[in-house]
């Protein structure tokens, strides 16, 4: 349901998140006429800056790791300097319970030492930690289809302090979901291309101003001067199929596509492709996934807090 082979192919992105921001980026880099509509006045979904009394906040923070290669050359694409993330090497503290800090040395030793120096875990727990840590590096580390991070650790005998105090913070911040629920494969692929490769890989990224200067800002801009129509605050009603393409009904704005991506989240799937009746099975599947919010709590001091 494209465009005839030569023609400008008119694509509509519904959804401004990071990953409506990048598809629409891949597709205008491609030469396709894309239009982006967003129900929000502000782009960049779950990671974009919020005002609370006359103050940018972040909506939602999440954790950058130097492994992040694909993200970090969607930033150099749209112009967004490598200044604009500060790197640390990887620290996790809990207080007055443990603290970990990688020394910049080669890849995996930087972990090893940081493991063997570990404070809060006793000579044992180091040691089970470190054992865990080799064997995902020399890839002997056995995982089982559908198994959970939780099941994962369990079977390779993490003792209960090394998973709160190390592995649990590390899951929850890298993939916003708790042991128990998150998937072991993807937290083995992410422990692997960030502690198995490059010291560098396992640096934490933090950026120094609010997450919508941080991609979004840029990405519209860089869209805006290569011809994209941005649609803030316009939210999509319906997504139709038609014989050679798609329509895209929104207050004032229905119009006609080659072809739809739709990045919002799933639980908002269904409802767009009502009148499609090809992708009910789809749009099903979609509706059963279990979600949960992010929250994000923000302190504010009368005086700076180092």
């Amino acid at each position: 349901r494209l465009a005839p082979r030569g023609a400008a192919r008119r694509v509509a992105v519904v959804g401004a998140g990071y990953a409506g921001l990048s598809s629409a980026i891949e597709l205008a880099r491609a030469g396709c006429a894309v239009t982006v509509l967003e129900a929000n006045r502000v782009p960049g979904g779950r990671a974009r800056r919020v005002r609370y009394r006359g103050t940018a906040l972040d909506n939602g923070q999440h954790v950058l790791l130097g492994a992040y290669h694909e993200t970090l050359a969607l930033l150099r694409e749209v112009g967004v300097p490598a200044s604009a993330l500060q790197r640390h090497p990887l620290t996790l503290r809990i207080a007055g319970r443990f603290a970990l800090a990688a020394p910049r040395l080669p890849a995996p030793l930087h972990l090893a030492a940081a493991l063997a120096f570990a404070h809060g875990l006793d000579l044992r727990n180091r040691w089970a930690a470190l054992r865990f840590a080799l064997a995902l590096e020399r890839r002997r580390l056995a995982v089982a289809p559908g198994s959970t991070v939780a099941q994962l650790l369990a079977a390779h005998g993490q003792p209960g302090a090394v998973i709160e105090r190390l592995w649990a913070p590390l899951c929850v911040s890298a993939l916003n979901t708790p042991p128990a629920r998150a998937a072991a494969r993807v937290f083995a692929n992410l422990l692997r291309d960030a502690f198995c490769s490059r010291r560098q890989e396992s640096d934490l990224l933090i950026a120094p101003s609010h997450l919508s200067a941080l991609l979004p800002d840029a990405a519209i801009e860089w869209l805006g001067e290569r011809g994209a129509d941005i649609r803030l605050a316009t939210r999509v009603a319906a997504i139709e199929p038609e014989r050679t393409g798609w329509r895209v009904v929104a207050p004032g704005a229905t119009q006609r596509f080659d072809a739809v991506v739709c990045a919002v989240a799933p639980y908002q799937v269904a409802p767009l492709l009502g009148a499609c009746r090809e992708l009910h099975p789809l749009a099903s599947r979609l509706e059963t996934m279990a979600h949960e919010p992010i929250a994000t709590v923000y302190l504010q001091y009368e005086a700076p807090v180092k």
